[in-house]
């Protein structure tokens, strides 16, 4: 089997075809799963065009994830990659690097591994090797540490391996922002093992808008860039999502 990658998508119709014609130039084959989630652009017939498979869930990241391992059955407790509609693969090697680390770690508990992040494209040249000198920097202090703060959830492979641990995902609420972290802290509460992977295979190039902006409000508002980054990811919320963080209790949206 072509190891699956879903790709949770929202109004990414801008993005979709270039990042799913880097995945059919990938040197190990891969299914592209495309969720289509709350979108009104041409997302889904893009994807569609491309030959990806295309499902629709509802408005959200989580219930998008869940959406493609439900499609995948059976086959979501082999290795499924994770990546962003707006992501593209750095070399043709990253399904096959990706998911040759899984295998890498320990088979007898499930595993997750994430690579670093590349920023360029709408962000000033010096701004994108300063940021992904700093992420990558942070994700290399974070690399065993129980709660490392750079969890790359659109950059992400999981090799499930239980179906508890299955059940239990597909279980999750419609945690955003901070999904990823869900992800995280459930694998790791059935004793998963986890690894960042700093080989160039695992790189992926995304657009730098986000933290740029972030930093201009930083700056400008005198906030911590976190803080800034959460503001701005709560304005995209979806309706009926939650807030995750894995020290309090998440308090429902409207």
């Amino acid at each position: 089997m072509n190891t699956p990658v879903i790709i949770a998508a929202r109004n990414e119709a801008d993005s979709i075809g270039s990042t799913l014609d880097c995945l059919s130039r990938q040197s190990q084959d891969v299914n592209p799963i495309v969720v289509v989630n709350g979108s009104t652009d041409k997302t889904a017939d893009i994807a569609s065009h491309a030959g990806a498979v295309v499902l629709e869930s509802a408005d959200g990241k989580m219930p998008a994830i869940q959406a493609g391992l439900r499609y995948l059955g059976k086959n979501a407790l082999t290795p499924v990659l994770l990546l962003d509609a707006d992501s593209r693969p750095f070399t043709r090697r990253w399904s096959g690097h990706m998911s040759d680390e899984l295998h890498g770690l320990p088979a007898h508990v499930p595993s997750m591994v994430w690579g670093p992040y590349v920023y360029k494209g709408d962000i000033n040249k010096a701004l994108g090797l300063f940021f992904t000198a700093t992420t990558m920097g942070v994700s290399w202090a974070d690399r065993h540490k129980a709660k490392p703060r750079t969890i790359r959830g659109g950059n992400t492979g999981l090799y499930i391996k239980e179906e508890e641990l299955l059940e239990e995902l597909l279980s999750l609420e419609n945690f955003w922002p901070r999904e990823d972290a869900a992800v995280f802290d459930t694998m790791k509460s059935r004793g998963a093992s986890h690894e960042v992977t700093f080989n160039v295979n695992g790189w992926v190039l995304t657009s730098g808008y986000r933290i740029s902006d972030t930093l201009k409000r930083a700056i400008r508002d005198r906030r911590h860039p976190s803080l800034i980054m959460d503001a701005s990811y709560e304005d995209e919320a979806p309706v009926g999502s939650k807030p995750y963080n894995s020290d309090t209790t998440a308090t429902a949206r409207h």
